[in-house]
């Protein structure tokens, strides 16, 4: 679609409004999106929730499909109402996201133990404000 857009603009000498008026007739075949039946729909939607953006996958669960439309298609779709709630819904990002907190609860559990003075040690006044033991 860019592509599209800048060539409008420089045969339109730089009109923003030309270029417009240009872009609004422009038939969708230019645009090169691809146009998948309900059956692919279906099969890429379902490629998505199992195999998440990996997308060489995805075109092999379709297999009607090439690799680059299912780009195209999937950077285009996911921006949809359907896109946001399946691949907002993707099992691996979920995961991703609760050991990302752990770590950082962890994390801060050592820092407010930690001894300010030395780094390989606790402080246990801090230890017993914090109601950990060390046995």
């Amino acid at each position: 679609m860019l592509d599209i857009a800048s060539q409008a603009y420089f045969r339109n000498s730089y009109s923003e409004e030309a270029a417009l008026k240009d872009l609004a007739v422009t038939e969708k075949k230019a645009y090169k999106e691809p146009e998948l039946s309900a059956a692919e729909q279906r099969k890429f939607e379902e490629a998505v929730s199992k195999y998440g953006s990996e997308l060489q996958a995805v075109t092999r669960h379709v297999k009607s499909v090439p690799y680059g439309m299912i780009v195209r298609h999937y950077y285009v779709w996911k921006k949809t109402k359907a896109g946001k709630q399946i691949w907002g819904n993707f099992q691996n990002r979920a995961a991703k996201k609760e050991l990302k907190r752990a770590e950082a609860a962890a994390t801060k559990l050592q820092d407010d133990i930690a001894d300010d003075a030395d780094d390989s040690a606790y402080d246990v006044e801090k230890a017993d404000a914090q109601r950990k033991s060390f046995v």
